[in-house]
């Protein structure tokens, strides 16, 4: 006797995705440009500004990250996150 399974559409893309070795960049700290200036509210041009404003003063760093295109696939754009301070 089988037994009924059930999953969630997102849970078999991402099971598919990881068996044909296409997961995505798990970072969820790192956010490109255009990611960071809608959490922001602001424009790209303003949030690439600041950010490599904080780069230089090494509140935020560079990491790469993987993202999926219109076409489905993954490709390696600039990421930004922001750095860990110890108190």
């Amino acid at each position: 006797m089988a037994r009924e399974l059930t999953v969630t559409e997102e849970e078999m893309r991402q099971a598919a995705l990881e068996a044909l070795g296409l997961v995505e960049d798990d970072d969820t700290d790192t956010r490109s440009v255009k990611e960071w200036a809608g959490f922001l509210g602001i424009s790209e041009w303003m949030a690439r500004t600041k950010i490599r404003k904080a780069v230089e003063a090494g509140t935020m760093e560079r990491r790469p990250k993987r993202q999926r295109r219109s076409d489905g696939r993954l490709v390696t754009v600039p990421g930004y996150r922001l750095v860990k301070q110890d108190d």
